[in-house]
């Protein structure tokens, strides 16, 4: 079973990875749903896991599909470890991924295009744009 706290640590490592579309390299390149799948591979997860093919700007019903498929949906209140859905720009459809973490209560580490990884609090931006939150495969309840 894999802890959240590992989780977190995992994606810690990736602060300052610059942003590279469709990349998933730690301290290489690496854009949202590239963070997702490289922390989730550090942490033993998601190890066979390929998405399909995206753009620049990819198609949130996709996004949200494949994060239904590969992650487990949870239907609790958000914790340190757990990945997050958000939409962005003023778009009907989630196109967002990043990671929750302890940083000041509730933080997040996510790539954004035009950033390197970063770790920050969450802000009214980020709250008011949350869809849904999910566990990796295998993560320990608690």
């Amino acid at each position: 079973m894999i802890d959240r706290a590992a989780i977190v640590t995992a994606a810690r490592r990736w602060i300052d990875t610059p942003y590279v579309d469709q990349h998933s390299r730690v301290c290489v390149g690496a854009d949202c749903l590239g963070l997702i799948l490289g922390v989730g591979r550090d942490v033993g997860t998601l190890t066979a896991y390929r998405p399909p093919a995206y753009t620049p700007n990819p198609d949130g019903k996709m996004l949200r599909r494949e994060a239904d498929a590969a992650l487990v949906p949870v239907y609790q209140r958000v914790q340190p470890g757990m990945v997050g859905l958000f939409w962005y720009a003023h778009r009907r459809w989630p196109q967002h991924l990043a990671i929750f973490t302890d940083y000041r209560g509730l933080g997040m580490i996510h790539a954004l295009s035009g950033h390197a990884v970063r770790e920050h609090s969450i802000n009214s931006f980020w709250s008011l744009r949350f869809v849904r939150a999910y566990d990796f495969p295998g993560v320990a309840d608690g």
